[in-house]
């Protein structure tokens, strides 16, 4: 993918929140960024959270696992980013699709690289 296909795809994602933001927001203006955190930057309550993983899934065109989203947070606590950030991320580099494969071998929707992660993988 182009990093010009990268910039329109994060730049969709991050239009897609901003939407719902300000919906929730009443038309009170509030600027959302890739760093943003959902719930302390931009108030995105867990059923807001499940909305915005919905209209991600319906650009996209995809049907995720229903936990994607509660991974993207756990996981992105624990390392410290914004769950935006891991789903952007996913957008970018698989397109939602979990089965990805990369011509480099990457696999999965972080287009992981098996034999220089395996610890991040495990044995799934």
């Amino acid at each position: 993918m182009t990093a010009a296909a990268d910039g329109a795809i994060e730049a969709e994602v991050l239009r897609i929140v901003a939407e719902l933001v300000g919906e929730l927001r009443a038309g009170r203006p509030l600027t959302v960024a890739p760093d943003s955190h959902l719930e302390r930057d931009l108030g995105l309550d867990s059923l807001a959270r499940v909305e915005l993983l919905a209209r991600i899934e319906r650009k996209a065109g995809v049907r995720l696992p229903p936990d994607t989203l509660a991974a993207a947070e756990t996981h992105a606590e624990e390392l410290g980013f914004d769950p935006l950030l891991i789903v952007a991320i996913m957008a970018v580099e698989s397109s939602f699709n979990h089965r990805a494969v990369s011509n480099m071998g990457a696999l999965g929707l972080m287009q992981v690289i098996p034999p220089y992660h395996k610890d991040k993988i495990g044995t799934h």
